[in-house]
């Protein structure tokens, strides 16, 4: 009998993941998907084992070339991700590639069942990195790891060329910005990403907005609450707590945030930053009447540690950014909707 850890159970997942009308668009079978996920969770310990092993080949490498990064980090894809993904490329986007996917294939198609991120400071590091990535991984499938595909810069319409002709490139109107390797190491398929230290900072920002299960993706409530844990390295929402700092609050620019999706563009205005004992009034979402979402406003606007002089009432939309300051305390940021526009 199959272990209880390796079944998924189908309306608790579609559920979860938002995902029963998209999952009844893409002419997956259930059972098919559970074949998937219990041959991926018993490929999960020489998953694990190989993304250690890849993150220290490439920390070595770099390192012993003298090459300067931020940080390194690998990790497997999520068992439930993994079929999360597979059914949005089949229900959401309709990805041919996706057609016919089952528990003997799947690990040739899905190539970034191991990703790791190599962050650096500056944008112009990119270019020292790729030469050292494209000898490490050389288009050759006869050796062990190797270099699938051309790497590619996704950069925006406007961005200054750094690239020149070196990469291949990938323009669009979207915030996102990195560059992409798709490698095969030790029999798996692994997707390199590097970016800067505030490219990440966007990107993992961006990923919480743009999966409904882990945000609304509307960002019509009264008070929108995002929130993340943030890393020993920053590297995910631990830049917050500069918002405590004077020095981040005399620079007028970072007082917008912008959030952009594939449906609209919206901009905040922050008007609040503070640090506090965990508590749960400042995610309150459900408010009795205007007059007590008017006195919630009061509160968390007076918390503030600056005064950012911003006029509030009962017809605006909140946006809260939440993370660990410590244990037992927050960083708090509460922003309010001052323009929205569809995506071009």
């Amino acid at each position: 009998m199959e272990d209880n850890v390796n079944i998924l159970d189908r309306e608790s997942f579609l559920e979860k993941y938002h995902l029963s009308k998209c999952f009844s668009r893409s002419g997956l079978q259930w059972d098919v998907l559970q074949q998937i996920y219990s041959d991926y969770q018993g490929k999960l310990v020489d998953v694990k084992d190989k993304c250690n092993q890849l993150e220290e080949h490439c920390r070595k490498s770099l390192s012993s070339d003298n090459i300067t990064f931020h940080s390194i980090r690998c990790r497997p894809k999520d068992s439930e991700h993994l079929i999360e993904k597979i059914i949005r490329k089949r229900g959401k986007e309709q990805s041919a590639k996706y057609k016919g996917i089952d528990a003997n294939n799947y690990m040739d198609i899905i190539q970034d069942l191991i990703g790791l991120r190599i962050l650096v400071i500056k944008k112009e590091d990119w270019e020292i990195i790729f030469d050292k990535l494209v000898q490490m991984f050389p288009m050759n499938t006869r050796v062990n790891c190797y270099m699938v595909e051309k790497p590619v810069a996704y950069i925006r319409y406007g961005d200054r060329d750094i690239y020149k002709d070196k990469i291949n490139k990938e323009y669009s109107n979207k915030d996102y910005r990195s560059q992409h390797y798709i490698i095969k190491f030790c029999g798996y398929f692994c997707e390199i990403q590097v970016r800067t230290l505030a490219e990440e900072v966007y990107g993992e920002f961006d990923h919480l907005v743009k999966y409904p299960y882990r945000n609304d993706n509307n960002l019509s409530d009264k008070n929108n609450i995002i929130y993340a844990h943030s890393r020993l390295d920053k590297t995910m929402f631990g830049s917050l707590n500069d918002t405590l700092k004077y020095s981040w609050y005399s620079n007028k620019d970072n007082h917008i945030i912008k959030i952009s999706t594939e449906k609209e563009n919206t901009l905040w205005q922050i008007f609040s930053v503070y640090k506090i004992p965990v508590e749960s009034y400042y995610i309150t979402t459900n408010f009795l009447n205007d007059s007590a979402f008017e006195d919630f406003l009061d509160v968390i606007k007076k918390r503030s540690v600056f005064d950012f002089n911003t006029n509030l009432t009962k017809d605006d939309r909140i946006l809260t950014l939440s993370t660990c300051y410590s244990d037992k305390e927050r960083t708090v940021i509460h922003a309010k909707l001052i323009k929205r526009s569809l995506s071009n």
